[in-house]
């Protein structure tokens, strides 16, 4: 999904605090802090104003459809209920609902029924019909922000609290079926596989034991609430963070903060997205495993959002945004030398070379997901259900595994988990091996017959079905080398990774977000960067390649295949010869390439593994040389280089480090000769009273010529120059206590 950049600002309006859309009704419906309700259209991607009635003197916080009757329901800060007229927007009855605020209004055409929601702590619910009171709900500790029937079974619904609580009652009575927390703490009970999607968390779950809302901390307030599938709900919450749960079996699957501040409102707005806004004035569309797909910002708070035929609409303190929806949903992958994009349905291929696009075919209704075989004939398309392969010739079906929820590529078999069993089929589709594995949930890679597979409590390394090595538990990692060809595994994590072998286990505080291993070499993105590293003994050293972040597809003849936030593919070349000189030197070989194409690269690697001698042989000018003397303390040889004011000032800087570590008078004395042929006044005023004081009386009048009277002064004054120091302090409230003390015998 994408959003276009050119927002139209086209509405003016102060305080928009709810707004209303429904593919049945032509407008959209805006509610004001300032009691009014306006009826709008988009015309030409500018927001056009239809109607405007005030029906309050009290801001209006809610608003809900009744389609089936033709009216609108609006809830006042004074508590009332007004019912409008959809088409005109006359007013049809209004009565008292509440003694506070209504923050929301929820209706059930099915049942003849509508809720509202107060901050007296209250939700109602009334009769569609005569709007007499039918039960009322009590439980609430605080204000209740939102209330919603269940999209699976109307007789039921859900409210949103600020004390932090999501409550499930029936339209019957009034017991509360189960209380659900705001969010969890971060724990490793919680740590479900999200990346693949919900079907993947939905299944590793269903392998793993219940975990309880009631066990949850109470951390903040509830503000908002939608459901993104019959089987998962999010909450919006007061400290920026959305928690999506799995409803039927009280778990959470993800848990991510992604605003500052206050989340104003969650939306689901079709296609497995949904929508957030927040104080910090953005709106953000999430897929279903809660990755950003795109942004719109605002310069004010973001109160509520809606979708209208095709274009997102967010109400803000003093506009309305607007921005047009391409609800195209795409996802790339690659697989040796081509790249493959599924565009909702339909699955396309591109050369890596050439760049010429195929349409190989589309898949059938519900692929959530798709993962292409190494050699990129297979692709393997994944559904809530099931797991179907396909040859890409054609895009036939070659093969089915029900109740499958992950599978892995390797050079001349395939993996699929199901049901606490991994089962392995050769290329030609026949079942080669079963092996038993307690709440498996996903296999992470393989490698030299080695298989690293992520269960409910652990990472186990396998061979041939037998557990070698059992590692902490994580959602992803994978198997490399390390330079001299010991074999590690590498773990990511939230905010770090983990390096192990056997008892062996460095800790590296990176946050990955994506990743490529290529024999002992890791290509990997980070928030800001596209970096690549290797396993040096057992210390784990990495190394900027791109100043941008980007998800990494693969690699090809040392091509690194990535996209963007947009779905664009990006080829990012690889400077294998660099990358082998590295390993080389890393490993104790002689170079065997020739360093004259990456010099300056090759002087700043060595530098950084603290080859500095090695760094020096490499230099081709004297600036290069200066600062590589100056980190090796050869400080003579760098004072017979440095050409300049600059690198005086820095040798006298690295005279005064090497004075505080050693105590040596004489770096301070070399210091004040560096600081004077930088003409540092200031720092050679202290290295010179502090030494020989041979500079003073050049600092005080130098000093003084240039207007910095006090530093005059101060050196005049230390070096007992009196008469200079009586000329700078003539004239002030000193001058006579200056005159007696220090002039005067």
């Amino acid at each position: 999904m994408q959003i276009q950049t050119n927002q139209t600002s086209g509405y003016r309006t102060t305080k928009v605090k709810a707004l209303l859309a429904d593919p049945d009704y032509p407008y959209i419906l805006s509610a004001l802090f300032s009691g009014e309700i306006e009826q709008l259209a988009i015309e030409d991607g500018t927001v056009v104003l239809k109607k405007r009635v005030k029906i309050s003197e009290n801001p209006i916080r809610a608003l809900a459809f009744n389609l089936k009757q033709y009216q609108i329901l609006a809830g006042t800060d004074d508590g009332n209920v007004v019912i409008l007229d959809s088409t005109n927007l006359n007013v049809v009855h209004s009565f008292m609902a509440h003694g506070d605020f209504i923050r929301s209004v929820a209706v059930n055409e099915h049942q003849n029924c509508f809720l509202t929601a107060s901050d007296d702590n209250c939700v109602k619910l009334f009769d569609l019909r005569n709007y007499t009171l039918k039960n009322m709900y009590k439980d609430s500790k605080h204000f209740v922000m939102e209330v919603r029937f269940d999209s699976v079974d109307p007789t039921h619904f859900y409210t949103a609290s600020l004390d932090g609580k999501v409550r499930k009652y029936s339209i019957f009575n009034t017991k509360r079926i189960e209380t659900f927390y705001c969010r969890p703490e971060k724990s490793a009970s919680l740590k479900t596989s999200t990346k693949k999607g919900i079907k993947n968390a939905l299944s590793s779950l269903r392998t793993s034991k219940t975990i309880s809302f009631k066990a949850f901390s109470n951390l903040s307030g509830v503000n908002s609430f939608d459901f993104v599938n019959k089987e998962c709900l999010i909450t919006a919450n007061d400290d920026g963070y959305i928690t999506m749960y799995d409803r039927s079996r009280n778990t959470a699957l993800a848990m991510s903060k992604v605003h500052n501040g206050q989340i104003n409102r969650v939306r689901n707005i079709g296609d497995g997205l949904f929508a957030t806004c927040g104080n910090d004035g953005s709106v953000k569309v999430f897929d279903e495993m809660c990755k950003v797909e795109a942004t719109m910002a605002s310069n004010f708070k973001v109160w509520d959002l809606c979708i209208h035929n095709s274009h997102i609409v967010a109400g803000t303190d003093e506009e309305i945004l607007v921005a047009k929806i391409v609800t195209e949903k795409r996802t790339v992958r690659a697989a040796g030398e081509k790249v493959f994009e599924l565009r909702n349905r339909e699955l396309f291929t591109t050369r890596v070379e050439d760049g010429v696009e195929k349409n190989l075919g589309s898949f059938d209704e519900g692929v959530v997901d798709f993962m292409p075989s190494k050699n990129g004939k297979v692709v393997a398309a994944i559904s809530y259900d099931s797991i179907a392969f396909y040859s890409c010739l054609g895009l036939r079906q070659k093969l089915v595994v029900d109740s499958a929820c992950d599978v892995l590529f390797a050079d001349d078999s395939f993996y699929v988990v199901v049901d606490n069993t991994i089962k392995e089929y050769s290329n030609s589709y026949e079942e080669k091996q079963t092996f038993n594995l307690e709440r498996v949930e996903r296999i992470l890679d393989e490698k030299d017959g080695y298989l690293l597979v992520a269960t409910a409590e652990n990472t186990l390394l396998l061979k041939e079905g037998i557990t070698v090595e059992k590692l902490p538990s994580t959602e992803e990692g994978c198997i490399m080398h390390n330079t001299t060809g010991e074999k590690f595994v590498c773990l990511f994590e939230d905010e770090r990774m983990l390096v192990c072998s056997g008892s062996r286990k460095n800790v590296v505080d990176l946050s990955v977000i994506s990743y490529h291993s290529s024999g002992n070499t890791l290509f990997f993105s980070t928030e800001t960067e596209l970096r690549y590293g290797f396993i040096d003994q057992d210390n784990f050293i990495s190394f900027e390649l791109k100043n941008a972040s980007c998800e990494i597809l693969g690699l090809f003849n040392n091509t690194l295949i990535c996209c963007d936030e947009t779905k664009t593919v990006e080829h990012v070349s690889i400077d294998s010869k660099f990358i082998e000189f590295q390993l080389d030197v890393l490993v104790g070989r002689k170079p065997s390439t020739p360093v004259d194409s990456f010099r300056p690269r090759a002087i700043a690697f060595y530098e950084s593994i603290g080859r500095l001698e090695s760094a020096l042989d490499l230099t081709a000018n004297d600036s290069q040389k200066f600062e590589i003397l100056l980190k090796l303390g050869q400080l003579e040889d760098a004072s017979k280089i440095a050409g300049s004011r600059a690198k005086h000032s820095k040798l006298g800087e690295k005279h005064v480090e090497l004075f505080h570590k050693t105590g040596d008078q004489k770096h301070l004395e070399k210091a004040s000769e560096s600081f004077y042929r930088a003409g540092d006044l200031g720092n050679l005023f202290y290295t010179d009273s502090l030494s020989t004081r041979t500079h003073l009386d050049y600092v005080g009048n130098r000093a003084k010529k240039d207007g910095a009277l006090n530093l005059s002064l101060m050196a005049h004054f230390v070096n007992q120059n009196y008469s200079e120091s009586y000329d700078l302090i003539k004239g002030t409230k000193y001058e006579r206590m200056f005159r007696e003390n220090f002039l005067e015998e």
